[in-house]
C-alpha cells in the first residue's frame, strides 16, 4: 500500500491542485516532507491524506464548516460536502486493490497494513498507573491523532505487561516467545536512543508496581521528563505500542517491518536541534517499509536525510502552489536549506540585517563621492561592535573600499 498522489479542490488554500507522491529512492522508509510558509497547506495535505481513512481532523480546520464530514472512506474519491451544500473535493491515488482496503477498514485479524497520524502538541501529561490486566486489544481503533490524556498509564501498563510476558516465558522454556517480548521494548529503548543520542530505557519494579524511565542518570516518572522527550515518547511510544500488538496478514515481518502509512504533523515542535535532525534518519531506518508524511518548519528536519522528497509549498495570489519535488541531500548546508527552501538569505537578526545593508548602501555611495570614507568608518566600527563575524564582513569590504579608493586617486 503506497499512495501516489492527492488532489485537493477547494482545500484551504488549494483551489484546485495535485501533489503526487514519487517512490523511494534508496532503503528504508519512503519520506515525503511538506514545507512552507504558515498558510501554505502543509498541514492541509496531510489531513487530507488521513481523511480517506476515517480521520475527522480536517473538518477541524478554521476554515472548514464543523459539519464536515466523511461519507465515503471505502472510495479512492472522496468528496466532502459542507453543510450547505458547497463540495470539497479530495481525490487519492494508490496502489490497492478495493479487497484489500476493505480489509483494512474492517481490521479485525490479518491486517495488511496500518494507518497512524500524530500531532506535535501532544504530550504526557499525567501520572502513570500500572494495570497488568490487558484491556481490549483493538490498536487500530483511534490511531489518527489520537488525542490520549491518558498515555502514560497505557505506556507504563504495556512496559509493565510486556516485561512479566517476557519472564513468563522464559519460565515456560519459550525461548521465542521470551525474545519476542524483550525485542518490543529494546525495539523503543533503541530507537529513542538514536534520536536522543544517549541512553534511554525504562525501569521497573513489582513492590509496588511501577514504571520509570532511566534518563542521564536519573529515575524519572513519564510526566516529570524533558518537555521535548515527552513530545517524542508521546507519539513514538504510542506508533510502537500499537504495531507490536496488531495481528499482522504477513506473519514473516516484525511489526516495524510491516507496511505502514505514517502522517506527522510538526513532530519536530519543542524538541532542540540536535534532536530535531535525528528524528528522520531514525524513522527511515526503524520503518523500512513505510511511507511517512511530515510537515514542519525545521530547516535542521529538511536537511538531517538523504533520499527523501522534499516538497515546498509556496503562496501566490492567495493560493497553494506545490513546486516540483526534489530529493533531499545530508550534504547541503543549512544556509543553502534557508535560502533555496525557506526562501530566507539573511544571515544575521533583523536589525543587524537592516545595519549591514545600510553599510552597503553607504559603501556605494562611498565609492561615487557622495558620502566621506570617514562615514563609511564609523558605521564599520559601529557594526564590529555586533559580532565577530559582523566585523570580519564589514573590515574585509572596508579595506576594498579604500585600496579603490587609493587606486583611483
Amino acid at each position: 500500500m503506497r499512495i501516489k498522489s492527492i488532489q485537493l479542490q477547494k482545500v484551504g488554500p488549494f483551489e484546485d491542485q495535485r501533489i503526487d507522491f514519487p517512490g523511494k529512492t534508496d532503503e528504508g522508509a519512503e519520506i515525503h516532507v511538506l514545507v512552507g510558509e504558515n498558510g501554505s497547506g502543509k498541514s492541509t495535505v496531510i489531513y487530507g491524506l488521513a481523511a480517506h481513512f476515517g480521520s475527522n481532523e480536517l473538518s477541524n480546520k478554521e476554515w472548514a464548516n464543523s459539519n464536515l464530514t466523511v461519507p465515503g472512506i471505502l472510495k479512492s474519491s472522496t468528496t466532502l460536502s459542507y453543510s450547505s451544500g458547497e463540495e470539497l473535493g479530495l481525490s487519492l491515488s494508490w496502489s490497492l486493490d478495493e479487497k484489500l482496503y476493505q480489509k483494512y477498514v474492517n481490521r479485525h485479524s490479518c491486517v495488511p497494513f496500518g494507518v497512524f497520524g500524530y500531532m506535535g502538541t501532544q504530550r504526557l501529561t499525567d501520572k502513570s498507573k500500572v494495570d497488568l490486566n490487558p484491556t481490549e486489544d483493538r490498536p487500530l481503533d483511534k490511531s489518527l491523532f489520537p488525542h490520549n490524556s491518558s498515555f502514560s498509564s497505557e505506556l507504563a501498563s504495556w512496559v509493565a505487561q510486556t516485561i512479566s510476558k517476557s519472564a513468563i516465558s522464559a519460565r515456560k522454556g519459550d525461548k521465542s516467545a521470551e525474545a519476542k517480548y524483550e525485542n518490543e521494548i529494546k525495539l523503543v529503548e533503541s530507537t529513542l536512543s538514536s534520536i536522543l543520542n544517549e541512553p534511554f530505557r525504562f525501569g521497573f519494579s513489582e513492590e509496588p508496581w511501577s514504571v520509570w524511565a532511566e534518563f542521564r542518570g536519573q529515575q524519572l516518572e513519564f510526566y516529570a521528563l524533558p518537555e521535548g522527550l515527552k513530545a517524542i515518547l508521546s507519539w513514538l511510544g504510542d506508533l510502537l505500542l500499537r504495531i507490536t500488538r496488531v495481528d499482522w496478514e504477513n506473519k514473516d515481518l516484525a511489526p516495524h517491518e510491516q507496511n505502514l502509512l505514517v502522517f506527522l504533523d510538526e513532530i519536530d515542535n519543542h524538541l532542540h536541534p540536535a534532536w530535531q535532525r535525528r528524528i528522520l534518519p531514525a524513522l527511515k531506518k526503524l520503518l523500512p517499509n513505510s511511507q511517512i508524511f511530515v510537515a514542519t518548519h525545521s530547516p535542521l528536519v529538511v536537511g538531517s536525510i538523504d533520499g527523501a522528497w522534499i516538497h515546498v509549498l509556496d503562496i501566490v495570489d492567495g493560493l497553494a502552489i506545490p513546486r516540483e519535488p526534489f530529493i533531499s541531500e545530508d550534504g547541503l548546508s543549512y544556509p543553502a536549506i534557508y535560502a533555496s527552501v525557506f526562501g530566507i538569505e539573511d544571515y544575521f537578526g533583523i536589525g543587524a540585517e537592516a545595519k549591514l545593508d545600510e553599510f552597503r548602501e553607504m559603501r556605494m555611495q562611498t565609492l561615487k563621492g557622495e558620502k566621506p570614507l570617514e562615514s563609511l568608518q564609523a558605521l564599520a566600527d559601529e557594526l564590529s561592535e555586533e559580532s565577530r563575524e559582523m566585523k570580519s564582513i564589514v573590515n574585509t569590504e572596508l579595506r576594498q573600499v579604500e585600496r579603490r579608493l587609493a587606486k583611483a586617486s
